[in-house]
């Protein structure tokens, strides 16, 4: 008997098993990723929402997090300023680029050609393509579909829960984008600070009117904003920046053109599910259906 009792407080005191503990860049991949990673996932995210995440740096809590991670869940060489440093400095080979324990979502879709020639004296154009694909519902399906796969590669007793989930989130971003499609028909076009938000635009069928900066990552200009009012004069159109971008340009070219400006986040909160990504393109649609 005392037996029996000495090997069930065994059993009972064995750990249950560990989740996996996952980073993610950004918000919008870290809500998709606890989606389709359920209860068997942790989730941190990196860059925090109202920061911009081209321009984070390699503080210590964040090789800390690097260093005892299991997965990365990374966009692609739109952390290239400080991602690299990380992982160099956090001594985890199972998250470097390359390994099972990496995922980039720019090798899972198709991307977009930066729109500017590059320039090496100014900016930052990515080599692959704008990386900014969180903002596409459908290519966020797709990515749903791809985590799915690469989850249940890192734990394979739960890879059939992992597809389901996945197969359940690319059901929502479809849904969620036919919804947006019939709102945005028609719409003028819109300028925005970065070529952050190009591919929601493009999914919808919103003219991209042009860019605040003259080059990606640099600062409007007196100049740039003067040709941009006076190659828009007479339209009709939306300025768009997000919480973290610089007003004085916005607010500069709405006040020489008329033009309404939005501050929308690209972002959701840090701690959201799929719900919050949703909400967040709702509130894209909403501000821009409103500007009809």
């Amino acid at each position: 008997m005392r037996f029996i009792l000495l090997s069930l407080l065994t059993l009972l005191a064995l750990p249950a098993h560990a989740a996996l503990d996952i980073l993610a860049t950004t918000a919008s991949l870290g809500a998709l990723t606890r989606e389709v990673g359920g209860e068997t996932v942790k989730v941190t995210v990196m860059a925090p929402s109202d920061r911009d995440p081209h321009d984070l740096t390699a503080k210590p809590s964040l090789l800390r997090l690097a260093h005892g991670a299991d997965g990365l869940v990374s966009l692609g060489e739109l952390e290239e300023g400080w991602l690299p440093a990380v992982l160099e400095q956090a001594g985890n080979r199972a998250i470097q680029p390359g390994q099972p324990g990496a995922f980039e979502a720019i090798r899972k879709v198709e991307l977009k050609k930066e729109t500017r020639e590059a320039n090496p004296l100014l900016g930052h154009l990515h080599k692959a393509g704008n990386p900014h694909v969180q903002m596409d519902p459908l290519r966020m399906a797709t990515l749903a579909r791809a985590l799915g796969d690469w989850l249940g590669g890192l734990d394979a007793a739960h890879a059939t829960d992992y597809q389901t989930r996945a197969a359940q989130a690319a059901a929502r971003l479809e849904t969620a984008a036919r919804a947006a499609q019939d709102r945005l028909q028609g719409l003028p076009g819109a300028v925005l600070h970065h070529e952050d938000a190009i591919y929601f635009l493009d999914r919808f069928g919103i003219p991209l009117l042009g860019t605040l900066e003259p080059f990606p990552g640099v600062p409007p200009t007196a100049s740039h904003l003067q040709d941009l009012s006076t190659r828009l004069k007479g339209k009709r159109g939306l300025i768009v920046r997000t919480p973290y971008q610089p007003e004085d340009g916005a607010r500069m070219l709405g006040a020489q053109l008329g033009w309404p400006v939005a501050v929308l986040p690209i972002e959701p909160a840090e701690d959201a599910h799929l719900d919050g990504y949703l909400a967040l393109i709702d509130r894209w649609v909403d501000t821009l259906a409103a500007h009809r």
